[in-house]
Parts: C-alpha cells; structure tokens; sequence
C-alpha cells in the first residue's frame, strides 16, 4: 500500500460519515453537588434569621417583663405605705381627736336602735360634755400631721425612680 492509496482511503472513509451533531443533555454541570448545597446553604441561612429573630423576640418580653416587676414593685411600695398611713389614721386616740376636733363629744348613756324592728334600746340622754371629763381628747389648736416612714427595699433598681412625694388627697371645692 501506497501513500496515495491510504488517503484515498480516508477521503472515501470522510465522506461516508455523517456529519457532527450535538446531543442534548450530554453536557454535565461543572460540579454535580452544587444544587445540594445551595439548598443546604439557603436552609442554614433562613434557619440563623429565625433564630436571631425569635431572640429579639424573647429579649423584648424579658425586658418588658422586668419593667412591669419594677412598676409592680414601686407599686406595692405605695401601697404598703398607703395601708400605714391608714393604720395611723384609723387608732382610737386618732379617731377620737378627730371626733373632738368635729366637736362630738362622749355619751356615758347611750341608746341604739334595733334597725329590724326600729324599737330604741336603752334611755338616751342628751349629752353636755361635763359627764366623763377624763374621756375628753384635747383638741390642738394646729392640726397634727403624722410621719410616715416609707417601707425601704433591698432590691436595686437598673435606674433611678423619680421619687414622688405623698400627697394628701385633695380637699373638696367649696361653692
């Protein structure tokens, strides 16, 4: 065999094949894995947002619930300080005065009325305010304030509570 007759052989062999095509879903991705792990990925990332945001969730409610113990603790401040000011307010020698001071004065001889039946028990008498001297409560000329220490507490607050002094509660308007 001549050289001339190899090509010929491959010109005749060309010409017989059929031309080049391209198959489709012959080309594989560049890396097999890669829709996995994007998959994992996005997964991981959605899963820290819900967490970062289910943690500014509980952060907010614990700080509103420590606010609302501060205020409940500020509040029952008030009112044991309110309950002690009623205890005062409410002694005998204070109701007393405060009778004295409205001008009635102690009945040695008193009469109750039966509200069922409305029939008087006892024999009333009027009153002179000479019978019982030493039950009299002398009425001061000024009247008395009582001091009323506020209850102190061990618990420590993160800031500084205004501190509101206790106001007596306002008089009625006169007309």
């Amino acid at each position: 065999m001549s050289v001339w007759t190899v090509a010929e052989a491959k010109a005749e062999a060309s010409e017989r094949r059929a031309p080049l095509t391209s198959v489709r879903g012959g080309k594989r991705a560049a890396i097999p894995g890669l829709p996995f792990a994007m998959l994992v990925v996005l997964l991981l990332a959605v899963g820290m947002v819900g967490l970062l945001a289910l943690n500014v969730y509980v952060q907010n409610s614990q700080m509103a619930l420590n606010r609302a113990q501060r205020q409940a603790a500020a509040l029952a401040l008030e009112v044991s300080n309110k309950q002690a000011q009623v205890y005062v307010k409410s002694a005998p020698g204070e109701i007393a005065a405060a009778a004295g001071a409205l001008g009635m004065i102690p009945n040695p001889n008193p009469a109750y009325v039966d509200l069922r039946t409305g029939a008087i028990l006892g024999s009333p008498k009027p009153a002179t305010g000479n019978e019982l001297p030493a039950l009299r409560v002398q009425v001061p000329s000024a009247p008395t304030t009582v001091a009323v220490t506020p209850v102190r507490s061990d618990v420590q607050p993160w800031f500084d509570l205004p501190a509101a002094p206790l106001a007596a509660p306002a008089a009625p308007a006169k007309p």
